[in-house]
């Protein structure tokens, strides 16, 4: 994968993981500008999307953008601002683990735990996407990908830069992807 294919894989993930976000926050301005007496009904809309919207933008940048020093690890605000409930509780030391995170995010449909077990970071919960294409991803096959394979791409990117190999485990419930040595 080319350093550009990279880029636009990040772009197009950020793009979208912001647009609906920052369609609320318009909607929400439109609404005020309508009825400023609706600010009661109006300021949890905007607030809420407003955090969400920072927290995914904070996290973007610690994984995509120039390092920044004694940084709170922002994966688990991040993962707070998706749809499905995720738990986390451990810490992505790097962009890696952080593409990796996303990447199994996805998988989760109706939310479910995310944890690091070594040198290994699992998903599980109660429905599973079938995604048999995952594996080529990890691998860095951009054949015919879409907009929520970018995370598993940037994954096999940011490994091969990193001089790591991945590899997808799949165990009854639980996804895994192990991060080795090359």
């Amino acid at each position: 994968m080319t350093d550009l294919t990279f880029l636009n894989l990040v772009y197009t993930r950020i793009s979208h993981d912001l647009s609906n976000l920052a369609g609320a926050l318009y909607n929400g301005t439109e609404l005020l500008a309508e009825d400023p007496l609706a600010v009661k009904e109006t300021g949890s809309l905007l607030t809420q999307s407003a955090t969400a919207l920072m927290s995914r933008l904070q996290f973007f940048r610690q994984t995509f953008g120039t390092p920044f020093e004694s940084a709170e690890d922002k994966t688990a605000f991040y993962l707070a601002t998706l749809s499905v409930p995720i738990e986390w509780h451990d810490c992505c030391e790097n962009a890696l683990e952080r593409a990796i995170v996303m990447t199994l995010a996805d998988q989760l449909i109706r939310g479910g735990r995310i944890f690091k077990a070594e040198q290994t970071i699992w998903a599980t919960g109660e429905r599973l996407k079938e995604n048999e294409r995952l594996a080529d991803r990890l691998a860095g096959d951009g054949t015919n990908a879409g907009a929520d394979e970018a995370p598993a791409l940037m994954a096999a990117y940011l490994a091969e830069a990193d001089g790591k190999k991945l590899t997808y485990l799949q165990n009854n419930d639980k996804l895994g992807i192990k991060i080795e040595n090359r």
